[in-house]
């Protein structure tokens, strides 16, 4: 990722715990968060991204967001 687009930020610290709630029961995990920036949003690039992570890293989910953000 920090090939294509010139930089990731990686949130490490312990790792982070997530709490999953599927009907009644409840699932925790640990969770790492990566953030890249990037000047235009390719939706069908990301989705393909999506696919290869969970792949990659044996997951079965992971979550890919997006936000408009300004700089100052």
């Amino acid at each position: 990722m920090a090939n294509r687009f010139k930089g990731v930020t990686a949130y490490l610290q312990a790792p982070a715990e997530g709490l999953w709630l599927q009907g009644a029961e409840s699932t925790r995990d640990d969770i790492i968060i990566f953030e890249v920036m990037a000047e235009e949003l390719e939706l069908a690039d990301w989705h393909d991204r999506r696919a290869e992570l969970e792949r990659r890293f044996r997951q079965d989910e992971v979550m890919i967001r997006y936000m408009p953000i300004g700089l100052v």
